[in-house]
C-alpha cells in the first residue's frame, strides 16, 4: 500500500469517530494540515477549527474565550510536549469532566470539544523521562498517527500535496485545482509540499 493510501485511510478512521487524535510527525511533515482534514470530514466540519500553541497558555483556565469558539468544534493543540506541568494537569481534569469553573463569575461551564493535538517529539519518551504526564497521554492519543518524513514519500508527494489542495477546496467551496505536470515537473519535491501548504 503506498504511503498517501495509509495516511488517507488513517485521516478516514479518524474522521469517522469522535475520539481524541494524537499526530506525531517532522516539522513541516503536515501535522496541522492533517488535523484539518480530520476535522472536515468529521461530524464536527460545520463548526470551528481552532489552533491554539500550547506555549502560549499561561493557565488553561485563563484560555475561556479560546473553548466559547471551539464548543461543539475541534481544538488543535500545536506541539503538545511542551505544554507546562501544571497546565498537565489542568488539560487532565478538563478532558475528564468537560467542565471549567470561571474564575470571575465562579460558575461552571461545560464544553464538548474534539481535542487533536501534535508533537515533534515521541512523548512515550517523554511519559519515560517524566516529563509529560502518562494519563494526558493516554487521554489524547486515542487514535494516534505517525506522519513519515516527506522525502520518503518520494514522487508520492505530489498526491499528498493535491490530497490537501483538493480537501481545502471542498471546504472553502473554492473551485477544485491541483498541481500541473508542469509546475510538478519544475519543482524539487522537497518544496511542492510547503509551497501546497502555503497556497492554502
Amino acid at each position: 500500500m503506498s504511503e498517501i493510501k495509509k495516511l488517507d485511510n488513517l485521516i478516514l478512521e479518524a474522521s469517522n469517530n469522535d475520539k481524541n487524535v494524537l499526530i506525531r510527525g517532522e516539522l513541516g511533515s503536515g501535522k496541522e494540515y492533517t488535523a484539518q482534514s480530520i476535522h472536515n470530514n468529521s461530524i464536527r466540519k460545520n463548526n470551528t477549527f481552532v489552533t491554539l500553541n500550547v506555549t502560549t497558555i499561561t493557565k488553561l483556565t485563563n484560555k475561556f474565550s479560546c473553548l466559547e469558539t471551539a464548543d461543539e468544534g475541534t481544538l488543535y493543540l500545536d506541539e503538545i510536549a511542551n505544554l507546562e506541568y501544571e497546565n498537565q494537569l489542568n488539560l487532565i481534569d478538563f478532558l475528564k469532566t468537560k467542565k471549567v469553573k470561571d474564575q470571575n463569575s465562579l460558575k461552571t461551564k461545560e464544553y464538548n470539544i474534539r481535542f487533536i493535538a501534535s508533537t515533534t517529539k515521541n512523548l512515550q519518551e517523554e511519559v519515560n523521562k517524566g516529563k509529560f504526564i502518562f494519563e494526558l497521554y493516554n487521554l489524547l492519543s486515542e487514535i494516534e498517527i505517525e506522519l513519515i518524513p516527506l522525502k520518503y514519500f518520494g514522487e508520492e508527494i505530489i498526491d499528498l500535496a493535491n490530497f490537501f489542495i483538493l480537501d481545502y477546496c471542498k471546504k472553502n467551496r473554492k473551485p477544485l485545482k491541483q498541481w500541473s505536470k508542469e509546475i510538478a515537473d519544475v519543482l524539487p519535491l522537497s518544496s511542492k509540499f510547503q509551497r501546497a501548504k502555503s497556497n492554502h
